[in-house]
């Protein structure tokens, strides 16, 4: 007992003399903070996320691209698994809470990258499972069926409202 009780009374005295494990590794981030403060360095990093967007060092859009593509693979399982559930009229309100708001999202940045051929082939596989038809069938005419507009309209749309909105805000000034 008086063993535990002087043990116990050197942890005492450390601790007033500020010589704890955690004191220790507190100051030991304040000098880590002081060194970061002193070094103005910019770092050049290859990819980073800003609201979603996954923007590379060369806006070439292809990690973003890659980012896209297992969201909407998932969508497209999800949809192949109601198949035989759903009907059509319910087809489009799957598609449009999945697939679209994915493809759409921020889309005037990376609708006309060279990567955005990728997910347009996912879209299309994902018309034909709806659609219930072949790997070889053009999905033209499914598109215009479902009333669902194809990757590069659906860019040149957002384009089209983004500077509408733009320029009429201009206008009027505000």
């Amino acid at each position: 007992m008086t063993q535990s009780l002087k043990g116990r009374e050197t942890e005492v005295d450390q601790w007033k003399d500020g010589e704890t494990h955690w004191n220790k590794q507190a100051i030991g981030l304040q000098e880590e903070k002081k060194k970061k403060k002193k070094t103005n360095q910019i770092t050049n990093v290859y990819c980073t996320n800003f609201l979603g967007l996954t923007l590379d060092s060369t806006l070439s859009w292809k990690p973003h691209t890659d980012q896209l593509i297992p969201k909407l693979n998932s969508a497209c399982y999800v949809i192949r698994s109601l198949k035989s559930i759903i009907s059509l009229g319910t087809w489009r309100t799957i598609y449009f809470s999945t697939v679209h708001s994915i493809i759409s999202y921020s889309i005037i940045f990376w609708g006309n990258s060279m990567y955005s051929n990728i997910i347009f082939k996912i879209q299309k596989r994902v018309i034909r499972i709806m659609m219930n038809v072949g790997n070889r069938e053009s999905c033209r005419e499914l598109f215009k069926n479902l009333n669902i507009l194809p990757l590069h309209s659906q860019y040149i749309l957002s384009l089209l409202l983004f500077h509408f909105i733009l320029f009429k805000n201009i206008l009027i000034g505000t």
